[in-house]
């Protein structure tokens, strides 16, 4: 099972290795060890085009990938909706001081 920028990026995200740490053949024996050989073909599939369409470099689309909820570098939640900041909580001003000098020279 070959593991190129794209399947590597993925699994990355996952979580499920560490491409700056691990070498290319590493990365390829790891996931060889982790997929059934019957399975393989269609695993890299599925992955691969993942990396393609959703799990891209600079913009992933985390809130269309069905692995978002699973996913430790998601950048939202499932269902694509960023969470909302809390509500600002409005504390009521204090009364400023009158002010003397700008009334004194009204009068003048």
């Amino acid at each position: 099972m070959p593991v190129d920028n794209d399947v590597a990026r993925v699994l990355g995200r996952l979580g499920l290795l560490d491409p700056a740490a691990m070498s290319e053949v590493d990365m390829q024996a790891l996931v060889e060890r982790a997929v059934k050989a019957n399975r393989a073909y269609e695993t890299w599939w599925l992955v691969k085009r993942l990396g393609e369409m959703l799990c891209l470099v600079a913009a992933p689309s985390c809130g269309e990938c069905p692995l978002n909820a699973a996913c430790p570098s998601a950048v939202c939640p499932p269902g694509g909706k960023k969470p909302k900041k809390p509500a600002a909580v409005n504390k009521p001003k204090a009364a400023k001081p009158a002010r003397k000098k700008a009334a004194a020279k009204k009068k003048r």
